[in-house]
């Protein structure tokens, strides 16, 4: 998902918090998060404990997405596709912080007046398996 369906689903980042990194520190993010209304918050320097679930959550990510790399048989230069498609599967799995329910029904679930999504499990596919796309197939 991205930025705009985010946003279109209305939705907005409220707050943002970072470690106190240079790069996050800069003029430009300041700027950015002050003209959308978002509050930056910053942890204490050298403490990434207290970012622990960010920092959990990013690691079973990066596993996740190595195990399919490697499962695949895929080049690690597909590391950002893997990447992407672990959060994805990650975002259909229930989750005990909000009562066992799937993240993403959870987020439609507001724009779509009460309706679940309708998630089709059996269309999901292992990362790296071939698909076509028949539309372009049809053209030729």
């Amino acid at each position: 998902m991205d930025r705009t369906e985010f946003q279109a689903h209305g939705h907005r980042i409220k707050v943002a918090v970072t470690d106190n990194e240079s790069c996050t520190q800069s003029a430009a993010v300041r700027e950015y998060c002050e003209e959308r209304g978002i509050q930056l918050l910053t942890t204490a320097p050298y403490t990434h404990r207290q970012l622990s679930y960010a920092e959990r959550l990013i690691g079973t990510i990066d596993r996740c997405a190595t195990a399919m790399i490697y499962g695949s048989g895929r080049d690690p230069a597909f590391w950002s596709w893997a990447r992407n498609h672990a959060v994805f599967v990650y975002n259909l799995m229930p989750h005990s912080g909000i009562d066992n329910k799937v993240p993403l029904n959870v987020f439609y679930e507001q724009s779509l007046n009460g309706q679940k999504l309708a998630i089709r499990y059996h269309l999901l596919l292992p990362f790296g398996y071939p698909v076509h796309n028949l539309s372009d197939l049809a053209r030729k």
